[in-house]
């Protein structure tokens, strides 16, 4: 099996069939960023040797809850946002294909890359930690509370999930187009947007429960609709699903896969923000969320979504819209917000049914206090009229007087 090349020099590549993965991986820094917090985190990225960048106008089109973009290295980089999530990005080293069937290999690498970097055994591992530790860290200092998504021992020590954009190139074919590609090659393209066909899944445990030797997945039957590619031109070739987005060129450009970069990661940030948001009320004691605090975040939420999904800006190529539109479609992230905003309604929903609970019971019992201060004032009253003011009270005066005053208290009950 042909695994990802760590060559120093990438340059001799450049005549090569390589694919090129680009990594994204957000993670949670515990806490929606003030201007103290943005300071903190300047601060401690200069110490660590980052290097701040501009923020590219397009990306600020996006979404205006991006903040800060640094330099880690030459081939990595952290974008800041102010709801309180990171994205490293990754320009990783190149995968060498070295036989026209490369599909399932690539899907193999891809899927073992992804369990290294959330294991903390890949060789970047320990960059990637200490840049999240030291992030993190600037917000605690700052803030008494911060979400338990941004804990060590949260889900894969801290991280989620790695999200890998796929550059292949391929240096003798001239056009990309999925109608110009051979049989073999659009197998290819196929297997790495579905890796379920080659049992390739990011999952793990697929490879304790299926014999996975005897598959060979370019003589299955491809029943699928063939994929659209999102770019303009045939020349190059850009192709999403919820697995993989995939682009072909003749030849590797970072330049021009930097807009691909910003999409990808204000995609990442707002889904890890959505992710860790559900996550975190869903765990919460419900009597520590009020009702105003839930509305609150509800129309804050809605809001927030409804400026990250807009594409009004008339400035923007259509194709350009068309593919960030593609590849939010595709990232289930519909789902996922679907699932908060009901959540949260629901939330909303019990804490109101509970508060009227409460209200109900308190109405009653302040009924309760109020007819039995009036019975007491008009019980002499009642007595006089049974029997008038020289007869000693007896036995069925007195049970005469309690009922009434239980009769009004069952009323009162009953009444709600």
């Amino acid at each position: 099996m042909n695994t990802e090349n760590h060559n120093n020099a990438d340059f001799s590549m450049i005549h090569q069939n390589v694919i090129r993965p680009y990594r994204n991986i957000p993670f949670d820094i515990g806490h929606s960023l003030d201007d103290s917090d943005l300071l903190s985190i300047k601060d401690a990225a200069i110490k660590n040797g980052f290097v701040e960048l501009d923020i590219p106008t397009v990306l600020q089109r996006f979404s205006k809850d991006i903040a800060m973009r640094f330099s880690v290295d030459d081939n990595m980089r952290l974008y800041v946002y102010t709801y309180g999530i990171g994205v490293i990005t990754i320009k990783d080293s190149c995968y060498l294909i070295d036989n026209e069937k490369y599909a399932v290999d690539y899907c193999e690498s891809r899927k073992k890359a992804h369990h290294d970097y959330l294991n903390g055994e890949h060789a970047l591992s320990n960059k990637i930690y200490s840049t999240v530790c030291a992030i993190r860290t600037c917000v605690k200092n700052n803030h008494k509370n911060t979400r338990v998504t941004a804990e060590e021992n949260w889900e894969c020590h801290g991280l989620s999930y790695v999200m890998t954009v796929s550059a292949v190139q391929l240096p003798k074919m001239m056009k990309f187009g999925y109608q110009d590609l051979n049989e073999i090659e659009k197998r290819n393209l196929m297997i790495m947007l579905e890796p379920g066909i080659a049992h390739k899944e990011d999952t793990l445990l697929i490879d304790s429960s299926i014999n996975t030797d005897s598959i060979d997945p370019y003589s299955l039957e491809i029943t699928s609709k063939a994929p659209t590619n999102w770019m303009k031109s045939s020349d190059a070739g850009l192709y999403i699903s919820w697995a993989a987005v995939l682009v072909y060129v003749n030849r590797i450009d970072d330049e021009s896969l930097k807009y691909l970069e910003y999409m990808e990661v204000d995609l990442q940030a707002m889904w890890m923000y959505v992710y860790c948001m559900y996550y975190v009320i869903a765990h919460l004691e419900q009597k520590k969320m009020k009702m105003s605090v839930l509305k609150k975040e509800l129309f804050s939420f809605k809001k927030m979504y409804n400026e990250f999904i807009s594409t009004n800006d008339s400035s923007t190529a259509e194709y350009f819209n068309n593919i960030r539109r593609e590849l939010i479609n595709t990232s289930g992230l519909d789902k996922e917000k679907d699932k908060y905003i009901e959540y949260l309604d629901f939330c909303i929903e019990e804490t109101s049914s509970l508060n009227d609970e409460k209200s109900r019971k308190y109405s009653i019992i302040s009924e309760i206090l109020l007819f039995v201060i009036a019975y007491v004032q008009i019980a002499p009253l009642f007595y006089h009229l049974l029997m008038g003011d020289y007869v000693n009270l007896g036995v069925w005066q007195i049970i005469v007087i309690a009922a009434i005053a239980v009769i009004g208290t069952i009323l009162i009950i009953r009444k709600e």
